[in-house]
């Protein structure tokens, strides 16, 4: 499963929305269809390609902070985020840049492969 999120520029206003499809052949093949069917341009903003492990993501970071005793705001505040900006990463709403996931592995003494998913 492949998530395509496109965005849409009409009138100075963006539009964001996310499709579901099966593979990322055809993101871009709707993401073509797209572009020259609208009356706006369409911009592919971000094909995800496994959806799988954005959630053993947010499972192992928010599985982590509880073992370990942390609040969010406590996670937050060790990393200079705001609170909500660390509890949309635990719901899978956004994810932390490269640096950040370097910060949370320090934080909850795990390695980042660990957080992905990608050992135990």
């Amino acid at each position: 499963m492949v998530v395509a999120v496109f965005q849409q520029k009409r009138n100075d206003k963006y539009r964001s929305f996310s499709v579901c499809v099966a593979t990322t052949e055809f993101a871009r093949f709707f993401y073509i269809i797209l572009d020259n069917l609208s009356s706006v341009k369409t911009f592919c903003l971000v094909i995800c390609k496994n959806i799988y492990m954005d959630k053993i993501f947010c499972t192992n970071l928010k599985n982590t902070r509880i073992e370990m005793g942390y609040t969010q705001k406590r996670v937050a505040e060790k990393l200079g985020v705001v609170e909500s900006c660390y509890a949309n990463w635990e719901q899978g709403r956004t994810e932390p840049n490269i640096s950040m996931l370097r910060q949370l592995g320090d934080i909850f003494n795990v390695s980042v492969d660990f957080l992905l998913g990608r050992e135990d």
